[in-house]
């Protein structure tokens, strides 16, 4: 492509014009922006899983980056990358990255992309040794970390659950204002009761349209030689 312009162009071809007209394509190029826009998704999840602080609103960074997972070919994949790095470290001083990485791969099943759910599937077995995380001299640390690992190989393996928990949600981010409405009653919580993942066709034609429920016809009792209807 730099070739084909510089001859276009009439260009000389040394070393300082060959450097700009590089320059200049790869700024323009629609794939440069993917590779900063990945750089910065990648970036952020490192961030967020370091021993330091992260400097900033955790809330809104993580929230921003399970958003930026959704993009599954490009963002997700490096974002999952990092978890499994990060669960991979183990030694004593280290024990908050796997920790963070837990947090993290949690947050992308329950508001991530279903892609996440497979992806998190491929490195069950790393999660699945966490549960006996052992290297580390606080006691503390071990429980959390222990504790973490539980939490999500339980929502990997009950997939009714993590569905279940998913839909829940989902329904809180379409209908945000719901639960203002009442305290006790949340819209989500009715979906996700009145229609759970295993449900008769026939009862969510009922639900959706009461009106066309019917009674079953009376049945009729012989005595005597005669017919009475009940």
């Amino acid at each position: 492509m730099c070739e084909k312009f510089m001859i276009v162009n009439r260009l000389n071809f040394s070393i300082g014009t060959i450097r700009r007209v590089v320059s200049k394509t790869i700024v323009s190029c629609p794939q440069h922006n993917i590779v900063e826009a990945t750089e910065r998704v990648r970036a952020i999840a490192l961030a967020l899983t370091s021993n330091q602080s992260y400097e900033g609103n955790v809330t809104a960074a993580l929230a921003e980056l399970v958003n930026d997972c959704r993009e599954v070919d490009s963002a997700l994949c490096h974002v999952m990358a990092v978890i499994w790095s990060r669960l991979g470290e183990t030694r004593s001083n280290l024990w908050k990255r796997p920790l963070l990485a837990l947090h993290l791969l949690k947050n992308l099943l329950l508001h991530g992309p279903i892609t996440a759910v497979m992806e998190a599937n491929d490195g069950i077995d790393k999660i699945r040794s966490l549960r006996k995380y052992m290297n580390s001299k606080n006691a503390d640390s071990i429980r959390e970390v222990c504790t973490a690992a539980n939490h999500v190989y339980g929502l990997l393996i009950d997939r009714t659950c993590l569905f279940l928990r998913r839909k829940r949600v989902a329904c809180g981010r379409a209908n945000p204002t719901a639960s203002s409405v009442s305290k006790n009653l949340r819209w989500s919580d009715y979906l996700v009761q009145s229609l759970p993942v295993t449900v008769n066709f026939r009862h969510i034609h009922l639900l959706l349209r009461p009106s066309e429920a019917y009674a079953l016809p009376a049945k009729s009792k012989v005595s005597n030689g005669s017919s009475s209807i009940t």
